[in-house]
């Protein structure tokens, strides 16, 4: 039994010695047996902290919209949907409406797409339905609401409204209430029509992809013109939302670059516009940026917000007093 148990004791000896090589090394170099030394732990630690950092970046990056396996159909599907419901739009006092609706927007940070299915709503259904003068801000602020609640994560409540946003009038929230019901009857909870905004992303991904990094002021000079178009009724009685972004787009890109050709043959396949089917939409947007940039415009809500420091100050950026015509010849596929 004794030779038994010292033999055992030589083979777990040795079998350690197998598993184990380095550790009479590591001892005489001062360290414990098994043991990693702190600059490789630091160095895997910091390995370990880009692969995070970089993963967390590549998710943020990552709109499930734009998913190539469904980014075709969903396009496709944005764009059929654009012309099912045409809308006929007056231009009498829908300017100013809207410029108080853009404004009301601001003061709670509504998000663009919020504001722009508000306006969408509200030229759906007063294509629809006669209202007099008196009732045209309650019907815009209930089509905000009733978007913000399509739209926004925590949408403002109807008492904030009546509070911030209504000071002026003397709508009630029952009032509010009921145009809301009433709007979204006359509309058959028809909610998901998209505008300008919800193409805006697809148009600038283009853009962005001669840069490593995606420049926020091209972003943001493309959203300031998209909502000067909101109070514009030609933009909204002529032209599909869709073509309103690309225009956005366009005339961003020339502002910004105005040496080199603000269209190519991604954004033209990916539109489906040549720069010839945008050079009117263009043209008006360069009108009302050139409006806006000069102080001449009556309505400034839109100037005003993107003069701000935190939208960069796009509003103040200036374009070229016109666009060569030779931008808005056929680029060859």
């Amino acid at each position: 039994m004794a030779v038994t148990t010292r033999g055992m004791r030589k083979k777990a000896a040795a079998n350690s010695a197998v598993e184990r090589p380095n550790d009479a090394e590591k001892k005489r170099r001062g360290r414990p047996a098994g043991s990693t030394s702190s600059a490789k732990r630091r160095k895997v630690t910091k390995t370990s902290k880009r692969k995070v950092a970089k993963t967390a970046e590549e998710a943020q990056s990552v709109d499930p919209q734009m998913c190539p396996a469904y980014a075709s159909d969903i396009y496709s599907y944005l764009r059929h949907m654009e012309t099912q419901r045409p809308v006929r739009r007056d231009g009498s006092m829908r300017g100013e409406l809207v410029d108080w609706l853009v404004d009301a927007s601001y003061q709670h940070d509504l998000l663009s797409n919020t504001l722009h299915l508000g306006v969408s709503l509200m030229d759906r259904y007063l294509s629809l339905n006669a209202v007099s003068p008196e009732k045209l801000t309650l019907l815009g602020v209930s089509c905000i609401l009733v978007a913000a609640k399509y739209e926004e994560t925590n949408p403002p409540h109807v008492r904030d409204v009546c509070r911030c946003i209504m000071e002026d009038e003397a709508y009630e929230k029952d009032e509010i209430v009921e145009m809301e019901a009433t709007v979204l009857k006359a509309l058959e909870f028809h909610l998901g029509d998209p505008t300008a905004s919800t193409f805006l992303p697809w148009f600038t991904k283009i853009v962005q992809e001669k840069f490593k990094k995606p420049d926020l002021k091209l972003e943001l000079l493309c959203c300031f013109l998209a909502d000067l178009s909101l109070s514009d009724h030609r933009c909204c009685a002529t032209f599909l939302p869709s073509q309103v972004a690309a225009s956005a787009v366009f005339l961003a890109a020339f502002t910004m670059w105005p040496e080199s050709r603000p269209w190519n043959t991604g954004l033209q396949e990916l539109s489906g516009y040549t720069p010839a089917q945008l050079s009117e939409c263009v043209l008006i947007l360069l009108e009302l940026q050139q409006l806006s940039t000069s102080g001449e415009g009556k309505l400034v809500a839109v100037k005003e917000r993107y003069e701000k420091r935190k939208f960069k100050g796009v509003a103040k950026l200036s374009s070229l007093p016109q666009v060569p015509a030779s931008y808005f010849e056929d680029i060859s596929t």
